[in-house]
């Protein structure tokens, strides 16, 4: 039995990713922490799951103004947001690749930042963060640690080293070309940085799809090779619908709904999707269920509708994870459409492709190379036209047969046979065995 410390830049409370990790690991036997963020002040500092999972939450709640002011700016479109007319991958030249990690972090982020004093200024609290952070959990012993997005990456290695222990990387996505605005600039800056820097300390490295497998492989050459590790549910046989999503609408349980659920953010074509409700047949409705900071902006779009169309728009909040299919279980359709604004959305194979079908609940979805697979190979879905506009969904729903519905029901069964937690849970315990084995990777630093 190895004790197992997962660190995670979340709350933990909807991350089904992670919960679902730590699930597996817990039941073949391992000792499971999960150390998240205090993001709320109700959040629980300490939690033990279902599984046993134990969560430990550390930091104080974010600061009400400054929390605020940061979602008051997200809810506004950024000045200068790309915009695409074309379907096309968004692959802009590596600006520094893998050899950005020969360079010490501050003069890297100092250089290649357009708001020097901001990035350090950020850099500093981070830094801060991690090592009051790490100092309260060096009391404690681990076998692994086990980082969770780039975030943690920094703060993981840190223990780590501490501990003299084997780190596993889980990159939840790319980080490195997000182009779509300056501050997501600067951030993929950073991100990439920091994952060249440490990549000589990975002993075990995780990818959510062979595409972003491969892209790592190209442009971070001194990680390990990839273990491919999907977004995947575990299969579901007693989920059934108990009308909880429409109460919590207000709608007539005969009402079909068009469902978002996870988070409510730019890039993911959110305001077409609640303009769309002004265009869809009678008995159709949408709702969006989840955290972020396009909640702002959805209600106000919900207030711009005709007073006959408002009600069938609604903007729920988060749902907590094990929780979920049962709130998705009443939906008749889920949305899976993103903007092309980078190579993570291009390559992306979200939650969301695993928890509709989960409960038999078709997808409408981008024509992104990933999601265009599950949708050819399945039949669980339909692909939504570019650009993505409140007309997509709606001619799409208009379209629809119940005879069609039917048939992509049938395909999410036939897509969660093939292609569910179950199927990928062992290359997980794989992997643990293996690092675990061969202990602290041993590769001089740049």
């Amino acid at each position: 039995m190895a004790r197992i410390l997962f660190v995670v830049m979340n709350s933990v409370t909807f991350d089904a990713r992670v919960q679902r990790e730590a699930s597996s690991l817990q039941a073949a036997g391992h000792d499971v922490q999960i150390v998240g963020l205090r993001r709320q002040p109700d959040d629980a500092r300490t939690e033990v799951l279902a599984d046993g999972v134990r969560v430990v939450r550390l930091g104080a709640p974010s600061s009400g103004g400054r929390t605020v002011r940061r979602r008051a700016a997200s809810d506004r479109p950024a000045a200068d947001r790309v915009h695409y007319d074309e379907l096309e991958p968004p692959f802009p030249e590596t600006r520094r690749g893998q050899r950005s990690g020969d360079v010490a972090a501050m003069p890297f982020l100092l250089r290649h930042s357009g708001a020097p004093l901001s990035i350090a200024w950020s850099h500093l609290r981070r830094e801060t963060r991690d090592r009051r952070f790490a100092a309260a959990l060096r009391r404690s012993a681990y076998d692994v640690v086990h980082a969770h997005d780039a975030g943690a990456l920094a703060l993981g290695a840190r223990l780590a080293r501490a501990h003299d222990v084997p780190l596993i990387f889980d990159a939840h996505e790319i980080y490195d070309q997000d182009n779509s605005s300056r501050r997501h600039r600067a951030k993929s800056e950073r991100e990439a940085h920091t994952i060249a820097r440490l990549a000589h300390q990975i002993s075990g490295f995780i990818a959510v799809n062979d595409s972003n497998k491969a892209y790592y492989a190209e442009h971070f050459p001194r990680l390990p090779e990839a273990v491919t590790l999907p977004n995947a549910s575990r299969r579901l046989t007693d989920v059934v619908d108990d009308g909880r999503l429409h109460a919590a609408c207000g709608w007539p349980p005969d009402t079909r709904v068009l469902l978002y659920q996870g988070a409510l953010n730019s890039a993911r074509c959110l305001p077409q999707l609640a303009r769309s409700v002004a265009r869809l047949p009678e008995g159709w409705a949408v709702a969006c269920v989840g955290p972020g900071p396009l909640r702002g902006a959805l209600q106000e779009i919900r207030r711009e509708l005709s007073p006959d169309r408002q009600r069938w728009l609604a903007v729920l909040e988060p749902v907590p994870a094990a929780e979920l299919p049962s709130w998705t279980a009443g939906a008749t359709l889920g949305s899976i459409a993103l903007e092309p604004g980078s190579v993570n959305h291009w390559f992306a194979s979200p939650n969301r492709l695993w928890s509709y079908p989960q409960v038999g609940v078709p997808f409408l979805a981008s024509a992104f190379p990933e999601l265009e697979r599950v949708v050819e190979r399945y039949g669980c879905g339909w692909l939504l036209p570019f650009p993505v506009t409140p007309e997509s969904f709606s001619d799409v729903v208009a379209s629809l047969s119940d005879d069609a519905l039917a048939r992509a029901r049938d395909g999410c069964a036939a897509f969660m046979r093939a292609e569910s937690w179950e199927q990928h849970e062992p290359k997980l315990l794989a992997l643990y065995a293996r690092v675990l084995e061969a202990g602290p990777r041993r590769v001089p630093q740049p």
